[in-house]
């Protein structure tokens, strides 16, 4: 459902009838996230089809985090980035006859493509009215020295590089350093989408800028997960959907149990005033309401995977033909 099928009755609940929008909004966020981390709801879990070619992929904001993947057909098992330092492990070797029937999550990154070369850095807006704004790059440089800057009022040295967004060409650099690798981007709210570019420092005929990111406008510090699959594969996935922040009526609401909402809104009210007694219980219901929910639509054929216990007196009673007639049939 759309916030705006709740704003009224949200704005109706004892305790926020005087509340600006803006809290209001944080309000809204707060209940939709404390539910939506009680369980493992349907209406969490997304699906998607990638290919990978080079064998790695950053995935989209709106993952939290894989949670099946099927590579080109076939199953595979999810290793952590803590994988690797297993002792009885394979390390980072997983291929297994030639097909690797892993996929691993490597970590979290603020790009969707690393830095192909030493390069300045410019980011290039949507729309001309974000044009001047600037954005920090934190991370190293060519020399692997990590990036600092001047902050123009306090005078103090603040980490990172400050990286023009701008329509201009050729494009000011107010901090002209050669970045070779990046670890966290901070960016302003802007009423487009912005593009971080690399251009390489030694430009010549042959060489091309690079598109490094494309934020969306509410994505002040962009953090997305990173992951390595077979190079050249088709993938299957479901993972978790990230609980994202509510700024407008025409936002999305990922559960459509009105009543389970007002509550969790009640909830965080006390939790704010410190008043847990009064809020954990309707929090509970909230919550329990979503259950309720979540069992009525349950698909009645669903069977989870079967497994013949060989090891059971049971299956070894069937497997010698006593009970089930001759031949031991019990399949």
């Amino acid at each position: 459902m759309l916030v705006s099928e709740i704003w009224s009755a949200a704005k109706g609940s004892k305790g926020y009838g005087k509340c600006d929008e803006a809290k209001l909004y944080e309000a809204i966020t707060e209940a939709v996230t404390i539910l939506s981390d009680k369980g493992d709801w349907d209406w969490m879990v997304g699906h998607m089809t990638l290919c990978a070619f080079d064998g790695y992929l950053v995935m989209p904001r709106e993952v939290e985090k894989i949670l099946g993947a099927n590579i080109n057909g076939y199953p595979t098992w999810a290793r952590d980035m803590w994988y690797i330092h297993h002792i009885n492990g394979m390390g980072e070797y997983s291929r297994i006859d030639g097909y690797m029937n892993f996929h691993d999550e490597v970590g979290i990154t603020s790009t969707f493509r690393c830095v192909p070369e030493p390069s300045l850095l410019v980011a290039v807006p949507e729309l001309e009215s974000d044009s001047g704004k600037e954005m920090i790059v934190q991370g190293y440089d060519w020399m692997d020295k990590e990036l600092f800057h001047i902050d123009p009022v306090s005078g103090k040295q603040v980490k990172g590089i400050r990286v023009a967004i701008t329509t201009e060409d050729p494009p000011p650099y107010p901090d002209p350093r050669v970045v070779k690798k990046i670890d966290k981007i901070i960016k302003p709210q802007t009423d487009g989408m912005v593009a971080l570019w690399s251009f390489p420092d030694c430009w010549d005929d042959d060489s091309e800028p690079t598109m490094l990111g494309n934020y969306y406008p509410d994505e002040v510090a962009p953090r997305y997960r990173k992951y390595r699959f077979p190079k050249e594969s088709c993938i299957n996935l479901h993972y978790r959907r990230k609980n994202l922040r509510v700024q407008s009526q025409n936002d999305f609401i990922p559960f459509d149990n009105v009543t389970a909402l007002l509550l969790q809104l009640k909830a965080v009210r006390f939790y704010h005033e410190a008043n847990v007694g009064a809020g954990q219980p309707l929090e509970d219901k909230a919550v329990s309401l979503l259950n309720s929910g979540e069992s009525a639509k349950k698909n009645r054929n669903d069977i989870g995977p079967q497994i013949k216990d060989f090891s059971s007196n049971n299956n070894e009673r069937l497997r010698s033909g006593r009970g089930r007639g001759r031949g031991g049939c019990y399949c």
